[in-house]
């Protein structure tokens, strides 16, 4: 009965030991969601391929926006060597589905990521294709990348492009408008293992730039009256992401509203029309909104 005992305090003793040994890892901060808010112009050079597809903006040119995403942790086990890693889910063609996976430890070539490999035996596989489109030599291309530093026993790791001509020099990520996801793994010599997951929302915050035609002079009809259009008083428009062709417009009256200038079924309100009560200088308001609902107005 006593070696009985002593064999179940044994184990109880190393049932303790590997539990506090489990939690050696601590990762210091997991958020559920990590936003990014784009107010840069596109560059045609990334993300820019018609096997892709941003249907808020109706174009395969994925807009965007630089993103500084990382995760850091602490290893309290003596004699721990702690190392990081992770794995990036992108969805390119905005069908709320992640199909393309990039592994920090085998990442695809430079300008490259292996399209639609979601499914594939340990992310293998997919379709190549190019995300970095800039006319230089494939030595200066941009491809993804780890950077890791080390502060006593916590070790951050940030997901970050480099070149091959210059590995020791890191930018951060563009990533494409939608949602992502990024898992970052720690692990040591020990055996110990925390995880980190998290989406990433990358979307568009900055509104049109849109400018007015002043000194507009318009005649009074016959009917006492004279409607205005929206197009009358627009000079140019544009924004960072949504093409011209595709901004909605709208048009009131100053101090006649607050918005984006919209009718009791949420359309636009293209016309603003003045009678003979009216004679003399009035003012209006022209807003344009782009295709993530931002919208700004000149008057």
């Amino acid at each position: 009965m006593c070696v009985m005992k002593n064999i179940l305090f044994l184990l109880l003793l190393l049932g303790m030991a590997a539990g506090l040994n489990a939690q050696c890892i601590s990762i210091n901060n997991c958020p559920a969601t990590q936003p990014v808010c784009d107010f840069s112009p596109n560059d045609f050079s990334f993300w820019n391929n018609n096997n892709w597809l941003d249907p808020l903006n109706q174009t395969s040119d994925l807009p965007e926006s630089a993103a500084s995403i990382s995760a850091s942790a602490t290893d309290t086990c003596t004699n721990a060597i702690l190392s990081v890693k992770y794995l990036l889910f992108l969805d390119l063609n905005n069908d709320s589905i992640l199909e393309t996976v990039i592994k920090s430890w085998n990442p695809p070539a430079p300008g490259l990521v292996y399209y639609n490999n979601i499914n594939n035996p340990n992310y293998e596989g997919g379709d190549t294709l190019v995300f970095d489109a800039r006319p230089v030599p494939t030595g200066n291309k941009y491809q993804f990348a780890l950077e890791t530093t080390t502060s006593g026993n916590t070790l951050t790791g940030k997901l970050r492009w480099n070149t091959p001509n210059a590995p020791n020099t890191f930018v951060n990520v563009q990533l494409p408008y939608g949602t992502s996801k990024i898992k970052w793994t720690f692990e040591d010599n020990l055996a110990n293992t925390d995880v980190c997951e998290y989406i990433i929302p990358v979307a568009d915050c900055k509104a049109p730039t849109v400018v007015c035609l002043n000194g507009l002079s318009i005649n009074i009809m016959p009917t006492g009256q004279i409607t205005v259009w929206a197009s009358d008083f627009l000079q140019y428009a544009e924004d960072n992401a949504t093409p011209s062709a595709h901004l909605e417009y709208g048009v009131r009256k100053t101090d006649a509203g607050s918005g984006f200038p919209e009718d009791s079924n949420g359309n636009p309100v293209l016309s603003v029309t003045f009678d003979c009560n009216e004679l003399g200088t009035q003012f209006v308001e022209l807003w344009a909104r782009d295709a993530s609902g931002n919208a700004d107005y000149c008057q």
